[in-house]
């Protein structure tokens, strides 16, 4: 579970004074969570006005989906925008400089893929 708390120190300059805090679920109650943080005892939060939000692992095809996607439009565009406007090779450049970042993108978002969450509602 992942809650985001307000934090009395700013942690880096221009950013709001918050903080996401990731534990274990250790039990609810009407009005505040208990989460186990690594290495302490259970801490108790209360849950009013605080954003939670519930882990759905983390998962190689969407990932690499979500990965592949976004490299792939992203060559293309850099590739598009790079050459000679009105090149007559230059809306293949893109295909291809796009075909090979969804390929790259797949590959690395298979290889490394990130945690997805699910926001709770309010009680």
């Amino acid at each position: 579970m992942r809650l985001l708390l307000p934090d009395s120190l700013r942690q880096a300059p221009l950013i709001p004074k918050r903080q996401y805090v990731t534990g274990q679920l250790v039990r609810a109650t009407a009005d505040s969570v208990y989460l186990q943080l690594s290495g302490s005892a259970p801490v108790g939060v209360a849950r009013a006005g605080v954003p939670m939000w519930v882990s759905r692992g983390a998962s190689r095809g969407a990932s690499s989906l979500l990965a592949g996607a976004a490299l792939g439009l992203f060559t293309a565009f850099v590739v598009y925008q790079d050459g000679e406007q009105g090149r007559f090779h230059q809306k293949s450049d893109a295909m291809v400089g796009g075909a090979i970042g969804l390929g790259v993108g797949l590959i690395v978002g298979a290889a490394s893929p990130f945690e997805r969450w699910r926001r709770l509602r309010e009680p």
